[in-house]
């Protein structure tokens, strides 16, 4: 059959936002697992909780967008139109609301039966209310705005993502009561309480004495958070002519006021004052989601950081393997390194950078940058290297999503401090993990190549688990440097010799790799392609893969989130497995696994099979020379393969199911990793022996549908879908959707 073939046979896709959204009941799985801590679990249901927000921002955004510009686009996977989409993602997103009301609740009566419990203001008695009272009057009501809805034509603006009370007046108008900046007060308040843990929220205060605020007759009031669209980028915004910077400023403050996209509403609401508020903001009803649970549930962070003495109730702290002990310079230049996070301590690469920021022999230091840590020792050892005279390099992208106002303010930082910083093309974000350090030993240019899975963040290095190769290789190496000249003249890198290097490289070396391994499944030797990924959604490559899995070729992918491709379809799929782990910590590490024995090859990389990594970002893929490293690269995906704690297989008919093992032991691959990896780590039963002749293959039972894990990074909008299955979506030029919003608040 021609490689098209699969193209005529829409079983083998999945909805990329119904393939998210399941995702996301994976993560609030957790939320309602027995074996994770308690507070723990709250903590899933409140990362459940911002990835949906998100998902509303982005997404939903994205397809009301391609609905008013086209209901006739059709979704390049599944043809189905934009509004058959966001009729089951507000369905699905809908149901899975409803379950975490549920879970949390099933949460807070354990942790009352623990002493630590959650009050409503009308629960309060005397004393404790007068407590209340005072700590809104002294620091929440001087933090508060009324916004009215009478006499203006235009909708009430009120902020996204903040809760704020909603009033009836009893005139027929709206009245709003809202916070006037994020974090300008604690949002938990703790009660007076002998011998236990009660709390009560800021909202409840709010609520509790809005009509004060008004000073109208009321006639209800109920908690109202919306959330707004986010879909919206430079090409959008009427910014032609300011410098990048000013554009993705005034992009920002223009994010800020698109269109809402959800309504939640806290507790009971009669039907009129629904209608009501949908009308203010343009919503429909199917927009409106009524919820038990607290509307914001970030609150369950800090609530743990308050109750750290209780062990039980948290995961038990964890102390990553520390750095190598003296020069990583020379380290580097004796062998490839490869480190594990967050086994391993983020120190390694943090001692890399601080040596060449100091050491004479280094002449320069290029690095790309997508996200960072808030206060940043990267930042700070990148202007230490300027400041000492290095020439420093900074590729810093200002288009992360949700991280523009925080990359702004690292660019102008490096500048003041002499680095030279550059950013991304116009069309092509930079998400590549790349440091380059040239150096002169001894008469000789040298260079030292770091590629990362994931971003340069020290605070995520203890979160996600990521890959980062340090290498002297001269052929990557020599790469690298090419990928930076080709960022400094504003063009797309090329002519790569042993990186994998997209948009123009990357996607068709995996696709020859996989017809490499085609071929040796037609000869008759053992074929494979493996896979660790965050998402898939390329449809070339699915068509790929479902090729090669018709030729013979075994496929295993560990999928965390988004995968589009449907596994075991008979005749299709039938040699490609599915999983998807969820754990403690977020898996986010990509690998690439061709073949077994000696004609392996393994790369990581930054980057997902998505369209939007293969066509519309410059990332970074490299490989894995050295014979030790890769046999513990293959080793450990055959452990996260094994996995049956936290592990779920992926079906025919795109539902997955725990992955439980045949002898009733559940095995932990992030519970393994830990132990193999403590510095303080007693002897330990051996790794399992591994082949990839003959991989374990974990039966999943026929269980009803999933449950489990948590969203890394921003979705990107509008995955334009590759030729020839549709035309790129067609979008509404700015001034055009003001325009419509203008129109739809009037109706």
């Amino acid at each position: 059959m021609s490689p098209q073939s699969a193209e005529n046979d829409r079983s083998v896709y999945e909805n990329r936002e119904l393939s998210w959204l399941a995702f996301n009941e994976r993560v609030l799985g957790e939320a309602d697992n027995t074996n994770v801590p308690l507070l723990e679990r709250l903590k899933f249901a409140a990362i459940f909780s911002s990835n949906l927000d998100e998902f509303f921002m982005v997404r939903t955004g994205t397809l009301i967008d391609r609905r008013l510009c086209d209901d006739g686009m059709l979704d390049p996977r599944t043809r189905l139109r934009p509004s058959e989409q966001l009729r089951r993602v507000y369905e699905q997103a809908g149901r899975l609301c409803e379950r975490r009301d549920i879970f949390v609740s099933r949460i807070e009566n354990a942790l009352a039966a623990e002493g630590i419990t959650r009050r409503g203001y009308a629960e309060l008695g005397a004393e404790r209310s007068e407590f209340a009272d005072n700590y809104y009057l002294a620091e929440v009501k001087p933090h508060l705005t009324v916004i009215t809805s009478g006499g203006d034509s235009l909708p009430p603006f009120i902020a996204g993502k903040r809760i704020c009370a909603a009033l009836r007046l009893a005139d027929g108008t709206a009245a709003f009561v809202c916070p006037d900046g994020d974090g300008a007060f604690g949002r938990i308040v703790r009660l007076p309480a002998e011998g236990s843990f009660e709390y009560l929220l800021a909202e409840e205060l709010i609520a509790a004495h809005a009509a004060e605020m008004v000073g109208q007759p009321v006639t209800e009031c109920v908690t109202m958070r919306l959330v707004r669209s986010a879909d919206i980028s430079l090409d959008d915004a009427p910014t032609e002519g300011l410098p990048l910077t000013d554009a993705m400023k005034q992009t920002i403050n223009l994010r800020d006021a698109l269109p809402a996209v959800r309504m939640q509403l806290g507790g009971r609401v009669s039907e009129l004052f629904r209608a009501e508020l949908c009308s203010l903001f343009s919503l429909n009803d199917e927009q409106v989601y009524t919820e038990r649970s607290p509307l914001d549930m970030g609150y369950a962070f800090a609530l743990a950081d308050m109750l750290t003495d209780r062990k039980s109730l948290l995961y038990p702290p964890y102390t990553p393997a520390p750095a190598p002990k003296g020069s990583m310079i020379d380290k580097a230049l004796r062998e490839d390194m490869l480190f594990s996070y967050p086994y391993e301590s983020f120190d390694s690469f943090l001692d890399l950078l601080g040596e060449a920021a100091e050491s004479p022999e280094v002449t320069s230091v290029k690095m790309t940058l997508y996200r960072t840590a808030k206060d940043s020792r990267v930042i700070d050892l990148l202007c230490r290297a300027a400041e000492n005279g290095r020439e420093v390099t900074v590729c810093v992208e200002l288009r992360a999503r949700f991280d523009e106002r925080h990359n702004i303010a690292c660019a102008e930082k490096l500048t003041a401090a002499g680095c030279r910083v550059i950013h991304g093309m116009r069309g092509y974000k930079v998400h590549s993990k790349l440091c380059l350090i040239t150096l002169l030993r001894e008469g000789e240019l040298v260079r030292i190549t770091q590629v990362g899975t994931g971003n340069y963040n020290e605070n995520t290095a203890r979160q996600y688990t990521d890959l980062s190769l340090i290498t002297s290789d001269t052929d990557i190496g020599s790469d690298a440097e090419r990928v930076f000249g080709a960022l400094e003249r504003g063009r797309l890198p090329e002519g790569m010799t042993s990186l994998m290097v997209s948009p123009n490289f990357l996607r068709s070396r995996i696709e020859a790799l996989i017809d490499e391994e085609i071929r040796a499944a037609e000869s008759g030797a053992y074929a494979y392609f493996g896979a660790k990924l965050n998402g898939l959604s390329d449809v070339g490559l699915i068509n790929k893969l479902t090729e090669a899995s018709k030729r013979g070729v075994r496929i295993e992918l560990i999928v965390r989130g988004i995968c589009c491709l449907r596994p075991g379809i008979a005749g299709l799929t039938d040699n490609i497995r599915v999983m998807s782990v969820v754990g403690r910590f977020l898996e986010h590490s990509r690998i690439y696994i061709f073949g077994s024995g000696r004609r392996q090859r393994v790369y990581i990389s930054s980057a997902d099979l998505m369209t939007r990594n293969t066509r519309r970002r410059v990332e970074a893929a490299a490989p894995i020379t050295d014979p030790k490293l890769r046999e513990r690269i293959v080793r450990g995906f055959m452990t996260e393969l094994s996995d049956t704690a936290g592990a779920f297989v992926k079906h025919s008919d795109g539902t997955y199911t725990r992955a439980l093992p045949a002898d009733g032991v559940k095995v932990s691959c992030q519970k393994r990793f830990m132990e193999e990896y403590s510095p303080a780590k007693e002897e330990s039963a051996p790794l399992p022996a591994f082949t990839l002749e003959k991989p374990p293959v974990p039966e999943a039972p026929d269980l009803p549908t999933a449950e489990a894990q948590s969203s890394d990074e921003p979705q990107t909008a509008a995955e334009l879908p590759p030729a020839p299955l549709t035309e790129a979506p067609k979008k509404l030029g700015f001034f055009a959707r003001i325009a419509r919003f203008f129109r739809r608040s009037r109706r």
